[in-house]
């Protein structure tokens, strides 16, 4: 199970803890179905000192019914991310 994005009102009071409350949210829908969680990308250092292991991450995308101008587009996409993007993730440890 992933949660690529998790939110809250940043306005609202630090006290409230609004933040690990929508994470334990997360944490017991994937217990009670016996599933692994994913919280993905973002806040590596945060991230690591609560020990987690850093992992490059990847998009599947289909793109065969799409015109051929939007599937060179995603095709250089793909190539600057995974010649230039991955290489930096694993250089800073991101």
């Amino acid at each position: 199970m992933t949660t690529p994005i998790l939110g809250y009102d940043t306005g609202l009071p630090r006290e409230l803890g609004l933040y690990r409350l929508a994470a334990i949210n997360v944490y017991r829908h994937a217990a009670a179905r016996g599933l692994e969680v994913n919280l993905s990308a973002g806040a590596a250092g945060f991230k690591r000192l609560r020990g987690g292991r850093p992992a490059i991450e990847y998009s599947a995308v289909y793109a065969r019914h799409l015109p051929a101008r939007a599937q060179r587009a995603l095709d250089l996409l793909s190539a600057a991310s995974c010649r230039l993007g991955a290489p930096l993730l694993r250089r800073f440890a991101l």
